[in-house]
């Protein structure tokens, strides 16, 4: 796939940029590899990507094919996700509380991920999560 190093990351002039930059030069790519093979003994039929590469269901799709995301996340972290798509938990967190989700033992606001702890300052990184959590119900 495109690998993006640390010079290119401080090239960027934000987060947000250079997380689109890498989502559009990455489609490119994964849709050039899909149709490289197409043709070939052994053809892709599932792409396999990481939670914070959500657009790469699309992808999958656009080229006929089947697409599994692979959680790396805790089963812990993903609950909390799923909860925020659901609505069932807003951000930010109030400090002063702590967190009670059905399944999970309460959680202080220093015992949460900073995406969740602090989500103005991970914004692009939590919207890209909050992007793959609505495509896993996408049929």
């Amino acid at each position: 796939m495109v690998a993006c190093d640390e010079g290119e990351f401080k090239q960027a002039p934000s987060t947000e940029a250079h997380l689109e930059s890498f989502k559009s030069v990455s489609l490119k790519t994964l849709s050039e590899l899909i149709s490289k093979f197409k043709d070939s003994t052994s053809p892709v039929n599932c792409v396999v990507y990481d939670s914070l590469l959500p657009w790469a269901l699309d992808v999958a799709r656009k080229s006929g094919i089947y697409g599994a995301v692979f959680l790396t996340n805790s089963t812990s972290l993903c609950s909390m996700y799923l909860h925020i798509d659901h609505g069932r938990l807003t951000l930010p967190v109030k400090q002063e509380t702590e967190l009670v989700l059905p399944g999970l033992l309460s959680l202080a606001l220093s015992e949460l991920p900073s995406f969740l702890a602090q989500p103005a300052r991970n914004s692009a990184y939590l919207a890209v999560t909050m992007e793959n959590f609505g495509c896993l119900e996408k049929k």
